[in-house]
């Protein structure tokens, strides 16, 4: 899982870390606290990821 908060400058290059950090198949999911500021949810779903809008911003450590 991964906070996105305007973030797709920089998605991309995080999916590209993921095979390098591990061998195995994993889920990712991209929580987007400012959506409708980009294409988070494209990129996400590009890259096999899930992707959920939150309507506000609790935070990093929020919810």
């Amino acid at each position: 899982m991964t906070v996105s908060y305007a973030s797709d400058d920089v998605l991309p290059g995080f999916f590209d870390t993921i095979p390098g950090a591990i061998d195995e198949p994993v889920a990712t999911v991209v929580v987007d606290n400012l959506p409708g500021s980009g294409d988070s949810a494209g990129i996400a779903h590009a890259h096999g990821a899930a992707y959920l809008a939150l309507p506000e911003n609790p935070g990093y450590g929020g919810g």
